[in-house]
């Protein structure tokens, strides 16, 4: 083991003279980084292997690069292949520390947010897979997976992914059936962003060469109907609404649907998805205070309640004819919302 150590010891320390080129490091303080470093050396290679060593050998290195990337900073030096080097061994004792000890859920996270920090984001998902064989049994790091495929990777598949197999082993989550109502929901809204400012553009595009003809294939009709068809089932909120039904099937409680029914309320584009709610605790909650209570709040907040075969009357209405069923829908609504007020 001595052998060993004295070998890894010895491969650092030409970086290390580096660092007091560069004036870094002072001489002495390079001496003091190389004895610590091979205190942790020896410890970590110790037949009884102890996570507290590994923790604080990781620690120890976090400081070392921070210091480097202060003091590199401060000299007005652009970044050294000595960090790469730190943070490739640091990389190293995140590995071996999450394989030894993968019971533990800090390290997997600390990590994770190394990873983060130092950009490395393909080592993330093999890890997250790994973590999850470990710690199937928790909710929270199923959210956890999820959560950063959609908002560090811009991963909404991936995070569907970790989200449904995450309902295998535990169907009748709230937590995660909520992330994966929210998900969709913010994805939604995502796309449909996107959409508006590219028809923008387009607008824009089509009024500076007005007058101009385009050329080019046409799109198959079939083909562009169906790209149509799957666009509106994200843009209108129904991969959030087939999470909903899926919920409200194997979770029955009043609460749980109130809670989603508030976070549809946060995007416009879901009136008739918080119909569709309303009208299944109307149906399935009818005797619940909560049920009456929400939708008393909802009243007052402007939201009326628009039974789902109004809504469908509505939309055909829009399909033939757009200024006459504008006023029609207006009428409807109304009578509706009076009528839902009578019986409050």
């Amino acid at each position: 083991m001595a052998e060993y150590v004295n070998l890894r010891t010895e491969d650092m320390i030409p970086e290390l003279e580096k660092l007091q080129q560069l004036r870094i490091f002072e001489k002495n303080e390079i001496r003091n980084i190389l004895k610590k470093r091979k205190e942790f050396e020896y410890k970590i290679q110790r037949r009884t292997k102890c996570k507290e060593d590994y923790l604080r050998y990781i620690q120890y290195e976090m400081d070392i690069l921070k210091t480097i990337k202060l003091r590199r900073e401060n000299l007005n030096m652009k970044k050294i292949d000595v960090e790469y080097h730190v943070a490739h061994k640091l990389h190293k004792l995140f590995k071996t520390s999450v394989t030894k000890f993968g019971d533990d859920v800090r390290i997997w996270i600390s990590y994770f947010k190394f990873c983060k920090q130092m950009r490395l984001h393909s080592y993330v998902g093999p890890a997250l897979m790994d973590m999850l064989r470990v710690h199937s049994d928790k909710q929270n790091l199923w959210v956890f997976a999820a959560n950063w495929e959609f908002t560090e990777n811009n991963s909404v598949e991936n995070a569907r992914q970790f989200l449904l197999r995450g309902l295998r082993f535990h169907p009748e989550s709230k937590e995660l059936y909520t992330e994966a109502f929210k998900l969709e929901l913010q994805y939604a809204a995502m796309k449909r962003e996107q959409q508006r400012a590219k028809l923008e553009a387009e607008e824009a595009k089509k009024t500076a060469v007005e007058g101009n003809t385009t050329t080019g294939k046409e799109t198959n009709p079939a083909q562009k109907q169906n790209v149509e068809e799957v666009s509106d089932q994200v843009l209108g909120g129904r991969l959030a609404e087939m999470i909903f039904e899926s919920a409200s099937k194997k979770i029955k409680d009043v609460k749980f649907i109130i809670d989603l029914l508030s976070i549809a309320k946060e995007h416009d584009f879901t009136v008739k998805l918080q119909s569709k709610m309303v009208g299944y605790m109307f149906g399935a909650y009818p005797n619940d205070e909560l049920t009456w209570d929400t939708m008393a709040r909802r009243e007052l907040e402007g939201l009326a309640y628009y039974p789902e075969s109004l809504l469908q009357e509505i939309e055909a209405n829009e399909g033939t004819n757009a200024q006459g069923s504008n006023d029609t829908s207006v009428d409807n609504k109304k009578n509706s919302t009076s009528s839902l007020k009578e019986r409050i």
